[in-house]
């Protein structure tokens, strides 16, 4: 019975690239190991779009799909809070990107950078106060979020005083 399952499982993902792209994506998280470096290339594949734009009617299927990147964010954090907080910055960013050539009428996308958002927020905060160059990056997501993606209070009392005096440009 299974294997009849898997065989059909199969033949449809021969037909359907996205069912395909789906099925090799849920076999890589199976073999991911805890090592956070090892989840960037993958939350890069994970948040591709797969083609050009996305209308507002597919916005729900690729946020259904790209969900799936939030799991293993939290499981980054609970290994490496501060190497999490720099997975979640380059998912915010390719999530932006999504946006940019998405029709998300319905807010679908902006809603899963928010959730992304909070993940960075939760990272942050695991991880501790920032070294003061970090003031640099902060200045720069500031500057590329398109709407407010994050609690920009929490992020703030989250990377501490160094990061924060440099970002106010002392």
């Amino acid at each position: 019975q299974a294997s009849a399952l898997a065989d059909k499982l199969l033949e449809f993902a021969d037909r359907d690239h996205d069912i395909s792209r789906e099925l090799q994506q849920w076999r890589k998280v199976d073999e991911v190991t805890d090592e956070p470096a090892e989840l960037k290339p993958l939350i890069t594949d994970m948040l591709s779009p797969g083609r050009g734009f996305i209308a507002w009617d597919e916005s729900y299927s690729y946020v259904r799909r790209a969900e799936a990147v939030l799991p293993l964010l939290q499981q980054a954090r609970a290994h490496d809070a501060g190497a999490a907080a720099t997975l979640c910055l380059h998912a915010l960013r390719r999530a932006w990107g999504v946006l940019q050539q998405a029709d998300d009428s319905n807010g679908d996308i902006g809603g899963f950078c928010q959730a992304i958002g909070a993940e960075w927020i939760a990272s942050l905060q695991a991880a501790g106060a920032q070294p003061a160059s970090f003031g640099d990056t902060y200045l720069q997501v500031q500057l590329d979020d398109p709407f407010g993606c994050f609690d920009a209070a929490a992020a703030e009392a989250a990377i501490g005083e160094p990061a924060m005096n440099r970002y106010n440009g002392r």
